[in-house]
This record gives structure tokens, C-alpha cells and sequence, in this order.
């Protein structure tokens, strides 16, 4: 294919119905295409206008929308936000090592997260709802909830926030580390 912006031609030559005086006139968002992708013949194409912006540009400054701080309180739900960061468990320090380990073994739900982590590691890759797990280890809701907030907030399994439907399994990582077990559910 060839794009050009003027074709030499002879004095006689038609192009796409215009003469050689017509075609010689072309505006600079005009060429002349043609080739087999496109026709036999040459073509007048018109590039339309660039309507994107320059990489640098700035945005433009709009007006704040007519929204009362109530309004906006209700839109962005800041009461729901402000309880849901109070109900949210603790999360564990990043330390390396031996400073790491004393920080879970303090954790007053450490004992019950080590079963869990036992069980959820015997049913790999597999997930199983808390509900199943405080049946499986003849624990309470709570002691399984604050367990799993606790495997959650160290990376050691994927959790979904508290609640009846509440699912959790092994984290990939730990997933990758071997576990050939296809068992579905806990007995």
C-alpha cells in the first residue's frame, strides 16, 4: 500500500473522478491512498481532526457539585466505613523471624489458628465456611472468626469478612507449597 500526499501524473490523468489541477490542491489532512489493501485506484482520504489532548495537558477545573455534607455522608457511606474500621481485628506487625513468631504465639486466638490452619492444609486447595470448621474443631463462631482474622492478616490463608457465609482456604502461596489432597469438606 502506498500513502502519498502528491502523486506525479500526467497532464491527462484522472483520479478518482478529479483532474490533475483538482488533485495537486489537497489540504493537509488529505492524501492520496491506494494499493491492494485499499483499492486499484488512488483515493482521496480526509483525516478527521485530532481530538485527543497533548500528553501534558492539564484537566480542566470544574465546579464542586451542589451535594450537602449529609448528602455526601450518605453517598459515601462514612458511618458504615467508621464502624467496619472499629469491628476490624487487629493486624499483625510485620517483624522478621523470631519477633514475628513471639507476635502469633501472644495472639489470644493462636491455639485455634494453628487447627484451623491443620485442617484447611488437610482439604488443599479446597475452602471450607467457618461454620464448618467451628463443627469440625467443637469450637465457637468467635474463637473461629478471631482465628481466621488473625491466618488473614499474616497472608497465611484467603478469608471473606465475618459473616454466616463466611469461606476461607489456604493462601496461594502456601497452596504451591504442596498439598495433594482431594478432599472436599471437613468430617
Amino acid at each position: 500500500m502506498s500513502l502519498i500526499g502528491t502523486l506525479p501524473a500526467p497532464a491527462t490523468c484522472l483520479v478518482s473522478g478529479r483532474t490533475e489541477q483538482a488533485r495537486c490542491a489537497i489540504l493537509p489532512e488529505e492524501f492520496y491512498a491506494f494499493g491492494p489493501a485499499l483499492c486499484k485506484l488512488p483515493t482521496l482520504v480526509r483525516i478527521a481532526p485530532a481530538v485527543t489532548r497533548h500528553l501534558g495537558a492539564t484537566p480542566d477545573l470544574m465546579a464542586s457539585a451542589d451535594v450537602t455534607p449529609e448528602e455526601a455522608r450518605g453517598l459515601l457511606e462514612l458511618d458504615a466505613l467508621r464502624d467496619a474500621g472499629r469491628a476490624a481485628s487487629p493486624v499483625l506487625p510485620v517483624h522478621g523471624g523470631l519477633r514475628a513468631l513471639d507476635g502469633f504465639l501472644l495472639e489470644p486466638h493462636a491455639a485455634d489458628a494453628v487447627r484451623i490452619f491443620a485442617a484447611l492444609r488437610a482439604i488443599s486447595p479446597n475452602a471450607t465456611t467457618a461454620a464448618d470448621l467451628a463443627r469440625h474443631l467443637a469450637t465457637t463462631a468467635d474463637a473461629v472468626h478471631g482465628a481466621l482474622d488473625l491466618l488473614g492478616s499474616a497472608g497465611a490463608i484467603d478469608t471473606m469478612p465475618r459473616g454466616e457465609a463466611r469461606i476461607a482456604r489456604l493462601s496461594a502461596r502456601l497452596r504451591l507449597r504442596g498439598s495433594d489432597a482431594n478432599v472436599v469438606g471437613l468430617a
